[in-house]
């Protein structure tokens, strides 16, 4: 099947922000990516061991089901305030991921990431409409440890939380939203549950 022009410009894009390229003896390539925009405070770095999967379009949707290993530098958003999962190992299984060149949107459906060995949900929605750049990111964590899921957080706020300790296991819910331009702060909502003993 013939893929929209759309997604490959995009792929384009980020495959010539690699950097340190490299054939291993398997053959398998290792790629590193960096987004900096650094006035406008944004800064993304991490990266592809390895990237395989399926990807098929039908009309002007395009969808991906991939498995993903990565090292994630950082997730910086709005550096003044930190970089989220920094010096983070990302590993997913059968991720889903769906762009829709119609309407400007990608969707990547709530599935579980493993980040360090913290197991979590993770889901979202962007839109790259010029009319409509908005985001909104949910992840879930049920049973982890509270000092794992406060390293999630950017430093700007794990420092707030760096004096709490909560030795019980937890499950926590977070949702990031905002607009995908300049000048931006996304909205951070985090809430921390301590199951019930039994």
């Amino acid at each position: 099947m013939a893929v929209p022009s759309g997604i490959l410009t995009r792929l384009s894009v980020i495959l010539r922000r690699c950097y340190h390229v490299r054939r291993h003896s398997n053959g398998i390539f290792t790629c590193g990516v960096s987004i900096a925009q650094l006035p406008k405070n944004k800064a993304i770095q991490f990266r592809i061991d390895q990237l395989k999967g399926l990807l098929y379009s039908e009309g002007k949707i395009v969808t991906i089901k991939t498995d993903i290993d990565a090292d994630i530098e950082q997730l910086g958003i709005k550096m003044k305030k930190g970089a989220f999962l920094k010096n983070t190992r990302l590993r997913t299984r059968g991720i889903h991921i769906v762009f829709d060149n119609e309407n400007n949107g990608l969707v990547i459906d709530e599935h579980v990431l493993k980040l360090d060995d913290t197991k979590v949900i993770f889901g979202g929605q962007f839109s790259f409409d010029p009319n409509n750049k908005a985001y909104k990111v949910l992840i879930k964590a049920e049973n982890q440890q509270f000092a794992s899921l406060r390293n999630l957080l950017n430093t700007h706020i794990e420092s707030k939380l760096k004096d709490i300790e909560v030795d019980q296991p937890m499950d926590a819910t977070a949702t990031f939203s905002g607009w995908l331009q300049y000048p931006d702060t996304p909205t951070v909502h985090v809430h921390f549950k301590v199951p019930k003993a039994n």
